[in-house]
């Protein structure tokens, strides 16, 4: 049988790249749809290799996965994985540290938009009263000053971010 990998619970469907490189290796692939470590157990005990989002991989999943040698967390952390049963089990765990980091900047900063202009609450006071009356002045965001805890990955890109919006960045 070959090399197979299952990639647990996907939040995407094109896994292109990871394809390319497990057909170089004449691995196989398959996806699930796994919410608990039982689901992990029964939908990947043939797997060699595991790619997890948020799928719980515990004692009790490892007890099931008597081919699996590694287990890849798409994200930054090892959240949902139990590293130390794992490595009692002698299978490796990794992550992808960068994974994601410009969509949580992204993010960050379509909420600090979203504050800032108070567009949620503009929103729902016009959709509830109309455009008549006065409006709230909104602040100018350029010149003010954002403060960001941590420079991390994620913190850089959010920073790289705010300085095209004029923002000061502490």
């Amino acid at each position: 049988m070959a090399f197979l990998v299952v990639a647990t619970d996907p939040l995407h469907s094109d896994f292109s790249e990871e394809l390319q490189e497990l057909a170089a290796i004449g691995a196989e692939f398959r996806t699930a749809r796994c919410r608990t470590e039982e689901d992990v157990a029964e939908a990947c005990r043939d797997a060699d290799g595991l790619l997890v989002t948020f799928a719980p991989v515990g004692r009790r999943a490892l007890a099931g996965l008597a081919r699996c040698r590694i287990v890849v967390r798409y994200g930054v952390g090892y959240d949902t994985l139990d590293v130390a049963a794992a490595t009692e089990r002698g299978v490796m765990v990794a992550n992808v540290p960068d994974y994601c980091v410009g969509e949580v900047a992204d993010h960050t900063l379509a909420l600090l938009l979203c504050l800032s202009r108070q567009i949620c609450q503009l929103n729902a006071r016009i959709r509830t009263q109309g455009w008549s009356g006065p409006l709230q002045p909104v602040p100018r965001l350029e010149g003010r000053v954002l403060g960001i805890i941590g420079l991390g990955r994620i913190g850089r890109a959010v920073a790289a971010r705010a300085r095209g919006f004029g923002l000061r960045i502490i």
